[in-house]
């Protein structure tokens, strides 16, 4: 584990005359997170839960892809490379770099979904044998 002085060299580092390039190109990621979450909210009313649908697809197929984009940018910025804010779209510059980024996105998800769903089945089996519909339903209430 790095110490937090060395944390700090490292990012002093990285960010030596990049300022601006880190800026725009973490700018460029918060913009499209929040247009996609404004179009979001605005379809949440006459589609309703679909909305969510729409966000999670957008958050998979475009944001995705920025935010890699990004961490590649700082990762050639820590190697000492020129990086410029376009190189955000690194991974829309080709269509097998796109859905190996789609891909990963994907599969972290299903990882985030199957040890959610995990997790919480042993809270659906004790809410179910505490209920007292439980209970009720085997006549043996008290």
């Amino acid at each position: 584990m790095l110490s937090s002085k060395a944390v700090k060299s490292t990012a002093k580092m990285i960010l030596k005359n990049n300022w601006t390039n880190s800026i725009l190109i973490c700018g460029i990621v918060i913009l499209a997170a929040a247009v996609f979450y404004m179009t979001a909210a605005l379809l949440d009313l006459p589609l309703g839960g679909f909305s969510g649908i729409i966000l999670l697809a957008s958050y998979i197929f475009v944001v995705s892809p920025l935010c890699l984009g990004a961490l590649h940018c700082f990762w050639c910025m820590a190697n000492e490379i020129k990086v410029y804010p376009v190189e955000t779209f690194y991974y829309f510059t080709h269509f097998s770099l796109y859905l190996r980024a789609v891909a990963f996105t994907l599969k972290i998800t299903a990882r985030i979904v199957l040890f959610t769903l995990l997790f919480f089945t042993p809270y659906l089996i004790a809410t179910a044998f505490t209920s007292e519909y439980f209970y009720e339903t085997l006549n043996m209430a008290t």
